[in-house]
């Protein structure tokens, strides 16, 4: 509601020592570009049904003052698809705190919104619901429980937060992402994360890791394996790891994925607990490794250059 979505040529940078936001709010800045990309890149901001696969539903509106002496129409409703914005005669104040009186802005918030969302949902799940009846799995229970279980060597306490964030937020309502440490459930997915120069160097405690887990492979067909080594020479590391694979006993199978960093990590985390999950046609079909990503990655966080 009358938000510099562009910035605001109020925003002057003398006064940045006495409101630091002033900097965030100058116009036109790469800062609210990138703003702006990410969301335009991940999210669906119409209001009109589904996003797409790989996309993130969040409707976005706009209430454009057009009396606004500190933020512009251009700047108030950039980025926000026409027939969600509610443009009026008001000054700044007036649109950010409507009154009582203000029935146009109240309506349009109450009615336009809220209610045409929840009308929305709604109507999704009837659909939803339906689909399922008519496909026989209405009543279908499930394994509602997925359960992985994680390696890594003594250097690996960072790859452990990240997974624990991916998995996390890989559990959605029709399916539970849970560590074999904290279910009696036996594990359906083995993953291994490795530091890429510790494996081109053949660490002994990597190496033995690896057979362990395709040790495991190996006896029990139903089980998967996840191997990804990370850093910079994980495509040197991950033909080391195949090789490993190739000379271990019983012809295990597993997925070798290399990742250049922490956030690469978490897309291919994702990607192997989606395998897993997608495997049963009657939790639906859900994109792991972009929620994943989303989840955990903070699009505001600040970086040293000043930038995000």
């Amino acid at each position: 509601m009358a938000s510099p979505r562009a910035g605001s040529k109020w925003a002057l940078p003398f006064v940045s020592k006495a409101l630091p936001e002033t900097d965030v709010l100058q116009t036109l800045t790469r800062r609210s570009a990138k703003v702006d990309e990410f969301f335009a890149t991940h999210v669906y901001r119409h209001d009109n049904g589904d996003a797409p696969r790989g996309q993130v539903g969040l409707p976005m509106y706009a209430a454009v003052a057009g009396a606004d002496a500190l933020v512009n129409t251009f700047s108030a409703g950039f980025g926000i698809p026409r027939n969600q914005k509610f443009h009026l005669t008001a000054g700044h104040s007036d649109a950010v705190k409507p009154r009582a009186d203000d029935d146009g802005l109240i309506n349009w918030l109450l009615g336009d919104i809220v209610q045409k969302q929840l009308a929305l949902r709604a109507q999704t799940s009837r659909i939803k619901n339906h689909t399922l009846e008519q496909s026989g799995f209405g009543h279908y229970a499930g394994v509602r429980e997925v359960v992985t279980r994680f390696y890594t060597d003594s250097s690996g306490l960072a790859w452990e937060e990240i997974y624990n964030e991916v998995r996390q937020s890989a559990t959605t309502a029709t399916v539970t992402v849970n560590d074999s440490r904290h279910t009696r459930q036996s594990a359906a997915l083995l993953l291994a994360v490795h530091d890429a120069d510790r494996v081109v160097r053949q660490a002994e405690d990597v190496q033995l890791i690896v057979q362990e887990v395709c040790a495991e492979q190996a006896a029990d067909s139903h089980l998967s394996v996840g191997i990804a080594p990370v850093g910079p020479a994980h495509p040197l590391a991950r033909s080391v790891v195949e090789d490993w694979i190739g000379q271990a006993p019983g012809s295990p199978k597993a997925y070798v994925e290399g990742a250049a960093d922490e956030e690469d990590l978490r897309y291919v985390l994702g990607r192997f607990i989606q395998v897993i999950v997608n495997r049963d046609p009657h939790r639906g079909r859900v994109d792991l490794a972009s929620d994943a990503v989303l989840a955990v990655r903070d699009p505001y966080a600040w970086t040293d250059d000043g930038g995000f």
